[in-house]
């Protein structure tokens, strides 16, 4: 189980809303913060080293084109992952995930998104590095696909998961994402009940549904099934009144592009709620 017991305010690919997303600079800055809880994407090059990067391809945060599966990591490294966000990151790369562990502070914790649609080989190098870094205590591994939560319960049952979900079928069947059909404001049918069970059934320890459709029913119908709420979707500064909105509903944490933001409104109103 995760050693972060408390509410988790969590650096969306860093503090992505100040620096270039998923890149050590953006991580910096987070932990420059004070924010040690970093959440960031992972995804297998050509030559199956992993990488942490969003998208399925390169075209939208660096100056080359293509899908990423077709570089090699040392092509990768050549890309540019900064300019677009501003002249100022000229230059700046692609991290990996080897990266992530050799520079993070020692108290940091990450959280992992596992992007790659491979279910076995994909899952099982990520948790060897987990292993082999020996951060099985500082990491939550997240995925929209349950495939690669039940593949991490075979090989690693002690490591701590996160379901992400999407309501009314907005993500697309071949990322393998789980939809939640429906909208959850009125709680959880029938089938969602059954989710749930199914995702106890995999020791997932945190429910990861968008912030748009989060309301008190919903995070109660959640945690009264032993599982935690985790808020995604909240990437503007101007989301502070949302924020506010989900820790009075009662979640138990979120990601965000704008960590101190959070920071300052969780303790503004995380007491006595």
């Amino acid at each position: 189980m995760m050693i972060d017991n408390g509410f988790q305010i969590i650096a969306h690919r860093g503090a992505s809303g100040y620096r270039p997303e998923n890149t050590m600079y953006a991580f910096q800055y987070a932990w420059d913060l004070g924010i040690l809880h970093i959440e960031c994407d992972l995804r297998y090059t050509k030559d199956k080293q992993i990488v942490i990067f969003h998208d399925s391809n390169v075209d939208r945060t660096t100056n080359g084109s293509g899908q990423l599966n077709e570089f090699d990591y040392k092509d990768l490294c050549h890309l540019d992952a900064g300019q677009w966000f501003g002249a100022d990151y000229t230059g700046v790369h692609i991290p990996s995930l080897n990266d992530l562990f050799e520079e993070a502070p020692a108290n940091s914790l990450f959280t992992l998104e596992l992007k790659d649609p491979d279910i076995f080989k994909f899952v099982d190098e990520v948790v060897t590095q987990i292993h082999h870094y020996k951060v099985e205590d500082r990491v939550i591994l997240s995925s929209f696909n349950l495939d690669h939560l039940a593949r991490i319960k075979v090989v690693a049952p002690q490591l701590t998961t996160a379901a992400l979900l999407e309501f009314n079928n907005l993500v697309s069947e071949k990322e393998g994402m789980h939809s939640v059909p429906g909208s959850s404001s009125m709680g959880f049918s029938s089938p969602q009940d059954q989710l749930l069970k199914h995702l106890r059934s995999l020791n997932v320890t945190f429910v990861c549904p968008p912030a748009r459709v989060i309301t008190r029913q919903l995070v109660e119908s959640i945690q009264d099934a032993d599982l935690l709420v985790r808020a995604w979707g909240l990437n503007k500064s101007c989301d502070a009144n949302e924020m506010r909105n989900l820790i009075i509903c009662g979640v138990d944490g979120m990601t965000t592009n704008f960590p101190d933001v959070l920071r300052r409104i969780y303790r503004e109103y995380g007491k006595g709620y």
